[in-house]
């Protein structure tokens, strides 16, 4: 990983953990632990959450769904602790295990409207977990 990136990542992190980011090394390591799901393709995980402001508390139902989607992502395809999960959205651990049983009922029930406000996700963060078909 670069230098750059590495610190664009740490810099967000350091933002979203707060008093919890006093130690640059730990928050490097947890970054080199999971470098193979920050990158994934073209699309950058840490951007597209900033980009999108999912990590504020926001109850509109597009943000919402978005969230769902990637903390079963996040946990499911890269093996993600719930903890870290919840850090990087700046919530709690049980907010993304909600989200991530949310995410299983609405795929199971083939809710149009999720499929809909998730389809961009979808076609960059591709879920194969077999749980769901």
């Amino acid at each position: 990983m670069r230098a750059k990136e590495e610190q664009k990542i740490y810099q967000y992190l350091k933002d979203r953990l707060g008093s919890r980011a006093e130690n640059r090394d730990g928050l490097i390591r947890l970054i080199k632990g999971y470098q193979d799901f920050i990158y994934v393709g073209d699309g950058c995980i840490v951007d597209y959450i900033k980009e999108h402001n999912l990590n504020k508390k926001c109850r509109v139902m597009d943000k919402t769904m978005k969230r769902f989607y990637l903390f079963y992502y996040l946990r499911y395809e890269c093996g993600m602790k719930w903890k870290d999960i919840g850090d990087m959205f700046n919530l709690k651990h049980s907010t993304a295990i909600h989200g991530a049983n949310t995410h299983k009922l609405l795929t199971h029930n083939n809710d149009s409207e999720y499929r809909r406000n998730t389809e961009d996700l979808r076609k960059v963060f591709v879920i194969t977990d077999k749980r769901l078909n």
